[in-house]
Formats: structure tokens, sequence, C-alpha cells
């Protein structure tokens, strides 16, 4: 007997190697060679890839479009001048006085031209007749239009949000809901506060510097901030209007949130649970840089991304061993894959907002992103278990009814 079971055990274990051995094979060459680890990097790729893109196309329209003012800039100081010299007045004249609302009633045509020209969903002007470092009131004027890519010959899409009445009636432009008469800025609001002072300080400073360059890009505001009704959240584009020496007014676009989501929607993902973020942050040294900056949340797109990030309005990233890859320095978030690219809005660095980067961020969930190489990775290890299982029982059951015959004769033999 024990000479049968010797026999069964000299042909058994060797087929039990070889077996072992081909799965350990076929893994090493899958793991140990990348395949698996490829399918992860794929899908960075992939989602860098829709950043890529989303940058550039707002990149484009941003520099190209939202904030392509030059020509309305050129109608205001063309407007003033004509005004002055057909009145026979000053600028001191004008500056405070009843007459800026005849000015703003010759405004009226150019601002909705540049409206039109620009496809943001707002676009204003406002008479600068002070400087203070308090709350500050001026005459202006800002319209609206709930959808910039379609426009009605008749302007009946648009709405006056800010300015006098008289002109909107002469215009035949609606009232928007939260109307006010004029433009009110205060430090207590302070990201509204900086979209008039620090385009105005950059002016006063930098004062042989173009209009263009010293524009100023906000972060989220709402345009009448005392109105806890008002829930319509922008980013601004605000310029100076110099005139002889003289800081006149300011001018500048908004863009409701709202229409941004069109330029990141969540569809250009081939992955579940992914979206974008557009962010904001401040970059005093570029050679400091660190993701470990403080980045303003100014959208974020992506149901499941949007959930998970909640109310947060600034966050913070972690670098990751891959290449553009980081983590949310946040327990909660860091099961979150995140890559970045840049938006460029301004690229020259003698200019005052040169440091105030903009960035596109694509976010996922490994279980989303890293779903395909773990279910390829568990399905070798299941599929090779059960091959492993299953060839040793057949090889077991093979053998033992291939060898019977022979150890049946050489008993017969033994007992000769």
């Amino acid at each position: 007997m024990f000479k049968n079971s010797s026999i069964f055990t000299k042909i058994m274990i060797p087929i039990i190697i070889i077996m072992i051995l081909q799965p350990l094979l076929i893994g090493s060459v899958l793991f140990g060679f990348g395949i698996i680890n490829s399918l992860d990097e794929n899908a960075i790729e992939s989602i860098n890839n829709n950043a890529a893109n989303r940058s550039s196309v707002l990149s484009d329209i941003m520099v190209s479009s939202w904030s392509n003012l030059d020509k309305f800039e050129y109608d205001v100081i063309n407007t003033f001048d004509n005004f002055l010299a057909e009145e026979r007045l000053l600028l001191t004249d004008v500056l405070g006085s009843r007459m800026e609302v005849q000015l703003l009633e010759l405004l009226s045509e150019p601002l909705i031209n540049a409206l039109r020209q620009t496809t943001a969903t707002g676009a204003f002007v406002y008479i600068v007749n002070n400087y203070s470092d308090t709350s500050v009131k001026f005459d202006g004027l800002f319209y609206r239009t709930e959808d910039p890519l379609t426009t009605s010959p008749d302007n009946s899409d648009l709405m006056l949000l800010i300015g006098p009445a008289e002109v909107a009636r002469q215009n035949r432009i609606s009232f928007d809901r939260f109307w006010q008469s004029a433009f009110t800025f205060s430090p207590e609001h302070s990201d509204n506060w900086k979209t008039f002072h620090e385009p105005l300080t950059a002016a006063i400073n930098n004062r042989f510097m173009p209009a263009s360059e010293l524009a100023y890009w906000s972060s989220t505001v709402t345009i009448n901030p005392n109105n806890p009704m008002e829930t319509r959240h922008s980013i601004i584009y605000t310029r100076p209007v110099i005139y002889e020496g003289t800081i006149i007014a300011m001018i500048g676009t908004e863009i409701q949130l709202s229409h941004i989501e069109r330029y990141l929607p969540e569809s250009d993902f081939a992955y579940e649970q992914c979206g974008y973020m557009l962010l904001r942050y401040s970059l005093e040294d570029e050679q400091d840089y660190s993701h470990k900056t403080d980045h303003t949340i100014v959208l974020v797109t992506g149901t499941h991304i949007r959930q998970l990030i909640g109310s947060m309005s600034t966050i913070r990233f972690t670098a990751q061993s891959k290449e553009n890859t980081y983590r949310i320095d946040a327990d909660r978030l860091g099961h979150l894959q995140v890559v970045f690219q840049p938006i460029e809005v301004n690229s020259n660095p003698d200019t005052p907002f040169y440091n105030d980067k903009w960035v596109v961020a694509a976010l996922g969930t490994d279980s989303s992103l890293f779903r395909m190489s773990r279910t390829a990775g568990i399905g070798i290890l299941v599929s090779s278990a059960l091959a492993l299982i299953i060839g040793i029982t057949l090889s077991w059951l093979t053998i033992r009814r291939t060898i019977k015959p022979l150890i049946s004769v050489a008993e017969q033999i033994e007992e000769k």
C-alpha cells in the first residue's frame, strides 16, 4: 500500500508544482511588467487629457471673449471726449454731477454691443468720481442676460441689474428682480470690494501701464451681497478706463458660474464619479510654489464630486508618486485622484495681478478610476485559483484512474 501511494505521489507532486508555477508566471508578467499598472496610468492620463482640453478652452474664452473690452474702452473714452467738447465742460464739471446719467444714456448701446461681443452673462460700466477706502457709490449701468449664446434683436433677453431707471425705460429693457439704481462697494464684503479696489489701486500705482494690463479677475461673488435672496454667483473681470491721466470709469464683464459649468461638463469623463474644479490661488513666488498653497474653490462640477466637496471654500493638495497627480489634504477626501492644468489668463510677469493663478482640476474616485485594474487583478487571482483547484482535482482523478491497472499488475507480480 505504501508503494502504491509512493507511485501516485511521485507522479502527482511534479504536476501540482507545474500547475502552481503557470499562474504565478502569468501573474508575474501581468503585475511585474506593469500591464495592470498601465490600466491605472491610462485612467489618470484620460482625466488629465480632459483637464488639459478644458483648461485650453477656458484660457481661450477668458482671454479672447470674456475680457475682450478694448473696443468698449475706446467707446467710453470717445463718449467722454465728445460730451465734454459738445457741452464745453471740464471733466471735473461732470464727475459727481447729474450729467453722469446723460453719459450713461450715451454708453447704453456701446455697453450692449460689448455684452454681445464678449458672450459674457453680464457687462457693466460705472463712473468713478471719488477714491475712498470706505464704502463708495457710483452711477453706472449693468446689463445681464441669462443665455449669452442666444440673442434677441430687440434686446428683450436683456435685464438691467444696476443703473438709472430712465435709461432702462428709454431702451425698453426690463428690470432684473434684484435691480438697484447704483453700484455700491464696501470693505465689509471683501470679494466684491476687490473687484473695484484692486484694479483702482493697480491703476494708481501703474499710471503708464495699458489699462488691459491692470485688469482683475475676481473670486466668486454675488453682485448684490446685501441681498440674501441673490443666489447667482459669478466671477467678475474689471479694468479701469483712463482719460487724460484720470481714472474716469471701471468697465467689465460678469460670468455666472452656471454658465461656466457648460465648459466643464461631467459628461467628458469615461469613468463614473468624476468631475472638475475651477480653482484660483495666489502665487507670491513661483519658485517656492507648492500645492500646499490654499486654493480657492470657484466651481465644482460632477454630481458625486460636488457632494463630496460640499461647502468647502478652500482646499490643499499633496503630490503623489505619479507625475501631476495629487491627493486632497482632507481625510474624508483621501480617496480622490486629482490632476491639474493651468489656465493662462496673464502671462506678463510685470503686471500687477500676474501672481493670481487659475487652474482646472479633474478629479475621480479611486474606486471608479482604478475599477478596471482591480477587477482585472481580482479576476486573474480568482481564475488562477479556480484553475489550480480544478486542475489538481482532474489530475488526481486522471492519474488515479491511469495508474490503478498498473498498481494491480504490480501487486499480482509481487504475489507470485
